[in-house]
């Protein structure tokens, strides 16, 4: 077959159509995606930042958002700060309907085991892991950046109740989590605490619930209340003892000071003073005082400063000083210095007005008082401790002392302690007794008693028996004289009745013979007598004389 005879089949061309079905699978799904995206990103929760100081227990991805014990987001970012002063936490809350719970006052921490204080909290999170607490606040919406806390708040937000700020330039031993009581029952807690440098002053905040917060007025005392509290002082032993939880951690107490009339209501936050204890506040109520001196000779050991001034046990002021920052004191150790004392008598105490004008009335009252004997004197208060107090009465008039002053402070006269002067007088008796010769007396006495002793001896070597039977002769012969004699009296009285009876010189010649039997009878015994006077005692053997010898 040559080329000529072969059949050419020609192509028969059709136009092409502009948009092919095929392109339709691929719209189709970037619709679906794009859909999908839109869905995604209209149903997905608000992109929040919390700060936190530390990251601790944070981790991307795992760590979630929790409220009320319910997952509401999750953290999927943490970034630090670029001055290094904490670290910036995004989190993506899982749904829309959650950007009602951002507001002003929403609250962020983070819940780990916690032990403080204020007790245990966050054992859960042993076995789940730390989690972002979210807890609602109230304000504006639609906030997204939240500074976190670094603990949970002990009063959440939006609790019925009223926020008070305490403040103390006396004790710093509070603490957040302490609990405020009234009347021993627990109202409240101090929330957080901060110290301002400049007034040299702690303040605390302090949540008060409901109902309780109607009890704070404008005129409230709040004052530390310790766990157990032991005063020894002028005014004797004070124990005071709280609660089982403030024995333990301690916490403050309020109330209304005694015969005041109930204030208003504390509407908002509320500023109060704690006072060191509830008798603070008793004192703080004088505001109007006078200052006195009191120059000691004596010791003042046992002087304190707030030791009371009182009057017949009523208490009128207190100690002040006792230091000398006084111009007028050269040298202590001079034997004619005085130590000075500074007291302030309060005029409401006293029964006078508590202003100027009762100030004015002691001022003139008082030297009165002086010339009518009032004088001040130094007194225990307390035995166990030594404490002192300054005691005003009045002595004698005569007594008086005009009014003197001391660095322009009215002086009241000074009694000398009784007790100080005893406390001399029997150390110059120790030491009198000190120098006794107790050697030479000691060696006196045991001489005298070795003579004693040896005297004694030969008095036992004695034949008592024999002296015995002496004595008891000599008491016979003795009573047969008496009788003999007794009998002449007789005819004597006899013969003075018969005076004219013919036979009268027969009868006293009888008589007469008689009296010389008698005394012919005594005259051995009194020639006995006369050589030796104890022959009634001793034996009338012969023999050496025994007689006692001179110790050596």
């Amino acid at each position: 077959m040559t080329e000529n005879n072969r059949s050419v089949t020609k192509a028969r061309i059709k136009p092409a159509k502009a948009v092919s079905i095929i392109w339709l699978i691929p719209i189709l799904a970037v619709f679906i995606g794009s859909w999908m995206v839109y869905q995604n990103w209209r149903n997905q929760g608000p992109l929040i930042k919390i700060e936190f100081k530390t990251a601790s227990g944070i981790e991307v991805g795992a760590t979630k958002i929790k409220s009320l014990n319910v997952d509401i987001g999750q953290v999927t970012k943490v970034d630090i700060k670029p001055k290094l002063d904490g670290v910036i936490v995004t989190a993506r809350l899982s749904s829309p309907s959650y950007e009602t719970l951002l507001r002003k006052t929403t609250t962020f921490w983070v819940v780990s085991p916690q032990v403080t204080r204020a007790g245990v909290s966050g054992l859960h999170t042993l076995l789940s892991g730390p989690y972002i607490e979210l807890y609602p606040g109230t304000g504006e919406i639609e906030r997204y950046r939240f500074k976190g806390l670094e603990a949970p708040p002990l009063t959440p937000s939006g609790t019925p109740g009223l926020s008070v700020t305490l403040s103390s330039e006396h004790d710093f031993s509070f603490t957040a989590g302490d609990p405020i009581l009234y009347q021993g029952f627990n109202v409240g807690k101090i929330e957080d605490l901060y110290f301002n440098s400049d007034e040299n002053k702690m303040y605390y905040n302090a949540f008060i619930e409901a109902p309780y917060h109607t009890l704070i007025r404008s005129n409230t005392r709040f004052w530390k209340m310790s766990g157990i509290e032991v005063d020894l002082s002028a005014n004797g032993m004070k124990l005071q003892a709280g609660t089982l939880e403030t024995i333990v951690r301690g916490g403050v107490t309020f109330g209304l000071p005694i015969d005041e009339v109930l204030g208003n209501r504390i509407e908002s936050r509320g500023y109060f003073e704690i006072y060191p204890d509830e008798q603070a506040i008793l004192d703080e109520r004088f505001a109007h005082k006078v200052n006195y001196i009191l120059l000691v000779e004596d010791s003042i050991r046992g002087i304190r400063i707030g030791a009371p001034v009182e009057y017949r046990g009523v208490k009128i002021g207190q100690v002040v000083r006792t230091d000398l920052a006084y111009r007028q004191i050269n040298n202590l150790l001079d034997k004619a210095s005085l130590i000075p004392i500074l007291i302030e008598l309060e005029p409401g105490r006293m029964g006078l007005s508590d202003d100027k004008g009762g100030v004015e009335k002691l001022k003139q009252d008082l030297v009165v008082w002086l010339d009518k004997g009032l004088k001040a004197s130094l007194v225990t208060g307390n035995l166990v401790t030594g404490s002192q107090l300054i005691e005003l009465a009045y002595f004698e008039p005569d007594t008086a002392v005009p009014l003197t002053y001391f660095h322009q402070y009215p002086v009241i006269p000074l009694m000398p302690n009784k007790l100080s002067r005893v406390g001399v007088q029997i150390g110059e008796l120790v030491n009198k007794l000190n120098n006794l010769p107790y050697e030479s007396v000691a060696s006196e006495t045991e001489t005298a008693l070795i003579e004693t002793k040896r005297t004694l001896t030969m008095l036992q070597k004695l034949p008592l028996e024999s002296v015995l039977n002496n004595a008891d002769n000599v008491l016979v012969k003795t009573d047969s004289m008496v009788e003999k004699l007794t009998q002449s009296i007789i005819i004597l009285e006899e013969i003075l009745e018969n005076t004219k009876d013919a036979q009268l010189p027969q009868t006293m010649h009888e008589t007469l013979r008689s009296v010389d039997t008698i005394l012919l009878d005594l005259k051995p015994l009194l020639l006995h007598l006369k050589r030796k006077p104890n022959g009634l005692i001793f034996s009338s053997q012969t023999g050496e004389t025994i007689e006692p010898t001179k110790g050596p």
